[in-house]
């Protein structure tokens, strides 16, 4: 152990790991950025915000569809539509980015980013079709741009996405745009925050048909590859908000129809 120690401390190591990871256009160089991390590699690679390229991104949004008064009585098939914990949706945002500034965006509801992870391990950038087994999610672009402010590292990216459905050729042409900011840098896997800072929707720029679009839960959680199922399913429950209240409220209201069904049985 003590010799993996003193191997992992060699900084021919970590200077080989860094130039291959902050090798992407549009980041500094990394020969002139060594003296704000103390002239160190290790600390350079533990400190200095970079993007995963071996998993997902993915932010999960909450929305309430129906409140939680309505539809009191209403019932339809000896079904009520009433529910006093609400009708709410949960549907993920997923990003996944590789190395040629390619980049695609997945938005779904029907599955979670854990079942996700799979089928999106084997979308390769070279094969556009192979994306077609994630229905509805489009092909992109990214940019880097990194920043040295104030002895302080400030990473961007620009990332588009044009929207061309071949199962709705009847919608309208629009590119969506981010803004992504890699901040919060720590010593860790994920070794910084993944924060969409602008999310907008361009229609027409020449006749200024730009949408801005609010971004509820700007800090996205990331998924590897390489983890298994267990662990995946714990990384999505932590970055789903709600996801566990409103389970367990489901589970006890579903206890409460069964008891009520088996006291008018009894009587």
């Amino acid at each position: 152990c003590r010799g993996l120690q003193l191997l992992a401390r060699n900084p021919q190591v970590w200077e080989a790991r860094c130039r291959d990871v902050f090798s992407a256009r549009g980041l500094l160089p990394s020969s002139t950025l060594l003296r704000d991390f103390s002239w160190s590699w290790r600390s350079m690679f533990m400190l200095r915000p970079r993007l995963r390229l071996d998993g997902l991104y993915f932010v999960a949004h909450t929305k309430l569809i129906r409140g939680m008064p309505e539809g009191h009585g209403m019932k339809e098939l000896d079904t009520d539509f009433y529910s006093p914990v609400g009708k709410w949706s949960i549907y993920y945002r997923i990003f996944k980015f590789y190395p040629n500034g390619a980049m695609w965006c997945y938005l779904c509801s029907v599955t979670n980013p854990a079942e996700v992870r799979k089928p999106a391990a084997g979308v390769n950038p070279s094969v556009p079709a192979s994306l077609q087994r994630l229905r509805g999610a489009c092909w992109g672009t990214y940019q880097l741009n990194e920043q040295l402010c104030n002895g302080k590292v400030l990473t961007t990216i620009s990332a588009v996405v044009p929207l061309r459905l071949e199962q709705y050729p009847r919608m309208k042409s629009a590119t969506v745009g981010y803004i992504i900011e890699l901040s919060n840098a720590r010593a860790a896997a994920s070794n910084c925050d993944f924060k969409i800072l602008e999310h907008r929707c361009v229609y027409d720029v020449r006749s200024g048909d730009v949408k801005q679009l609010e971004v509820p839960r700007p800090v996205c959680g990331f998924m590897p590859f390489y983890i298994d199922t267990p662990t995946a399913r714990e990384i999505w429950h932590s970055h789903t908000p709600l996801l566990e209240e409103l389970a367990q409220a489901e589970a006890l209201l579903s206890c409460r129809r069964k008891a009520k069904m088996l006291v008018a049985a009894s009587q």
